[in-house]
């Protein structure tokens, strides 16, 4: 081979090369938000779904909207699903208070299941951090409210819902796109312990070794359950 066909060559070969190295180089694009849009896949109801553009994400919130308690101060509340999407949790804080309950007389028939915990009185408010609560999808839809310290007492307390089949529009989890799911948590559960340095030593106490108990149960039948709505906006 003559001295121009081997430059040509070298040429040829040097131009590909470099043209291969720059697109391996160059950084992927993302539909939607990286954290969130599982796979990058446009398609996926937390991506973005306009080809890379940005925009268009998803915003789920959560809201007590019947029952003994509510979300506060905010409800309804911002939410994010993880990766699986079967819990949603929150960068809010929770404080929840009597006060603000439409039905105060389930609130304090439900806590009065531990009554003798309550030092010096009955849980009338208590503070939950954002780490600390999530709403679950697994063993029936519930909100779980984890390491609230009231009353001289360590607690964890549910609201249940017996809600296993995910088909319908307003059942899903996370609801699609444009959607409310709509779950009646019509059960509870609370699993407590004294707070160390109480008179008497440690005391604990669960609903039934932890089983949850009825709302409907409390108040002589007159106790009433929980609604749970998520909406999920359109992109």
């Amino acid at each position: 081979m003559n001295a121009a066909k081997v430059t040509l060559t070298a040429t040829v070969l040097a131009a590909a090369l470099g043209l291969a190295l720059g697109l391996s180089a160059a950084p992927a694009e993302a539909d939607g938000d990286s954290e969130n849009c599982p796979h990058n896949k446009p398609s996926h109801p937390h991506c973005s779904g306009d080809g890379g553009g940005g925009g268009g994400a998803i915003v789920y919130t959560a809201e007590l909207t019947a029952g003994a308690f509510v979300f506060a101060p905010v409800n309804p509340v911002p939410v994010t699903p993880n990766q699986r999407e079967n819990v949603l949790r929150s960068e809010e804080d929770l404080n929840l208070d009597i006060g603000d309950s439409p039905e105060p007389d389930t609130w304090v028939d439900m806590f009065d299941t531990c009554a003798e915990l309550w030092d010096p009185g009955p849980v009338e408010a208590f503070f939950v951090g954002e780490d600390d609560w999530s709403i679950d999808k697994a063993g029936g839809v519930r909100v779980v409210f984890r390491h609230i310290e009231s009353e001289g007492a360590e607690f964890r307390f549910q609201l249940i819902g017996n809600e296993f089949e995910f088909t319908a529009d307003d059942k899903s989890f996370p609801p699609a796109p444009g959607d409310t799911s709509v779950f009646v948590l019509d059960q509870f559960a609370i699993t407590a312990k004294s707070l160390a340095g109480g008179s008497g030593g440690t005391k604990f106490c669960r609903t039934l070794g932890g089983d949850p108990l009825f709302l409907s149960d409390l108040l002589f039948g007159l106790g009433v359950p929980s609604t749970l709505e998520i909406t999920a906006s359109a992109p």
